[in-house]
C-alpha cells in the first residue's frame, strides 16, 4: 500500500505525538535532577562512620544493644 501525500493545507501525522512526549521527558528529567540533588545533600550530611559513635561519648553500649542481645533490661508495659 502506498502513503498518499496530506491534502493541502494540512501536515502529516508524523510528529503529532512529540509534544507531548517532549513534555513527558523533560518532567521525568526534572524529576530525576530534584531526587539526585536530595540524595545527595543527604549523604553527605551523613557521618563518615557510624561506629563508635556511642562509645566514644562514654556509654559502654549503644542505645538498644541489651535489649536486642536478650540480657534482662528494664521491663515494658
Amino acid at each position: 500500500m502506498q502513503d498518499r501525500p496530506p491534502p493541502p493545507g494540512q501536515l502529516p501525522e508524523f510528529g503529532n505525538a512529540a509534544p507531548a512526549g517532549l513534555a513527558i521527558v523533560l518532567l521525568l528529567l526534572l524529576a530525576t535532577v530534584f531526587l539526585i540533588r536530595n540524595m545527595s545533600k543527604r549523604i553527605t550530611r551523613l557521618p563518615e562512620s557510624f561506629d563508635g559513635e556511642d562509645t566514644a561519648e562514654g556509654g559502654s553500649d549503644p542505645a538498644g544493644t541489651a535489649i536486642d542481645r536478650g540480657e534482662p533490661g528494664p521491663a515494658r508495659s
